[in-house]
């Protein structure tokens, strides 16, 4: 078995969800439990359909990807016509930061260059409008489902990477209109990233450069004493405990989302790889330390990591994008790469995978959306997705 067909055997599974009228419900957002609506769900399952028919020509792709698509552009996904609606959830945003709309965008960006659709073009550039850039942080704004700016800038750091990863995608498939703040984004991101000595990241845009940039009231937000105060008075006292639990466990947390960063970086890298923030020593940290063992390893067994996230899709696209980088730096050769993400990705379906239902759902946590996140194996090489399982 190829992974290609993994991939045709868990797309067939969603289109008996889709017949069977059991596919449009959401997931709760991993270990985190909030309520999600179908958008995201709906948004990872139509690049999986986009690249499959652009693989066979099957009119049955085309067909779900439609319906998809569909759902994406109806009231559903938009009731306000602002943002997309991903989450239900009372003690935040329900957009879910820029993270919600760069996964929605990512979708209707590979449907645009599937069936070059100029209403899809259209909205594409229009969500991306609705979130205003700060030129001197490299950043963008949130802009909540109701059309809202009051929650400001998305300070994850992991967020901001992935929207501007998005854009990047969307700049090579000529979907947007333009890719000056991706460029900004890359030229400002060496500032606004903070790593651990052992090259992992922190969750948190760097609240250092917000001071240095006078943005005074976000250096405060982002402060750990700002932080447990605005929970002390907003929360009930039940989501405090959990949130309390949360920075207790921001180590594993990390772990889960390292891969993620870089992940997101990888779009970045092929839309621009002569950049000179390859170049830049916290890249090149945080590149080792995810191509570590000790990483591989925690990665696996993390709740964050492995339970939520799919370390071995993302890392073997990692090693893929930075293949030239890895070699030319001297990190890795050409015939250890290769070898590794045939590894990774055979481990990722072999802790994950249920071949019985087709689906990549086990998980202990969110299995709807643990599912979807096959779709992240769009993203390897031909070559390797031609490979034997």
């Amino acid at each position: 078995m190829k992974y290609y067909d993994i991939l045709i055997r868990t797309a067939n599974s969603a289109i008996k969800e889709i017949e069977s009228k059991s596919f449009f419900v959401g997931g709760n957002n991993g270990p985190r439990n909030q309520k999600e609506t179908p958008v995201r769900k709906v948004s990872h399952w139509l690049v999986v359909f986009c690249k499959l028919y652009k693989k066979t020509s099957n009119k049955k792709y085309s067909k779900f990807a439609v319906i998809l698509k569909d759902y994406l552009m109806s009231k559903k996904s938009r009731p306000y016509g602002y943002t997309f609606y991903h989450r239900d959830f009372s003690n935040g945003d329900s957009c879910n930061g820029v993270i919600g709309q760069a996964w929605t965008l990512e979708a209707l960006i590979w449907y645009y260059d599937t069936f070059k659709d100029v209403d899809v073009r259209i909205l594409i550039n229009k969500i991306i409008e609705f979130h205003s850039f700060d030129k001197k942080l490299g950043i963008w704004n949130r802009m909540d489902i109701n059309g809202s700016k009051k929650r400001g800038f998305d300070t994850t750091l992991n967020h901001q990477i992935m929207f501007a990863g998005v854009l990047a995608l969307g700049a090579s498939f000529n979907a947007i209109n333009n890719s000056n703040q991706v460029q900004i984004f890359l030229d400002r991101l060496k500032n606004n990233i903070e790593l651990h000595t052992n090259g992992r990241f922190k969750m948190r845009i760097n609240k250092y450069n917000m001071l240095k940039n006078l943005r005074i009231i976000n250096f405060i937000r982002l402060t750990k004493t700002y932080s447990f105060f605005r929970r002390l008075l907003l929360f009930d006292k039940k989501y405090l405990i959990k949130a309390r639990e949360l920075e207790k466990n921001e180590k594993e947390i990390e772990i889960g989302y390292h891969a993620f960063h870089q992940y997101g970086l990888s779009y970045l890298y092929k839309f621009n790889p002569s950049h000179e923030i390859w170049d830049n020593k916290k890249i090149k940290k945080a590149l080792l330390y995810s191509l570590s063992k000790d990483y591989i390893d925690d990665v696996f067994k993390n709740k964050y990591g492995y339970g939520y996230n799919p370390p071995g899709i993302e890392i073997s696209f990692i090693i893929e994008t930075f293949n030239n980088f890895l070699v030319k730096n001297s990190l890795e050769k050409k015939s250890f790469i290769e070898l590794n993400v045939k590894k990774l990705l055979k481990k990722q379906m072999l802790l994950t995978f249920d071949f019985s239902k087709s689906l990549m759902n086990i998980n202990e946590y969110d299995k709807i959306t643990y599912s979807s996140r096959i779709y992240e194996m769009c993203y390897i090489s031909e070559n390797i997705l031609n490979s034997t399982y």
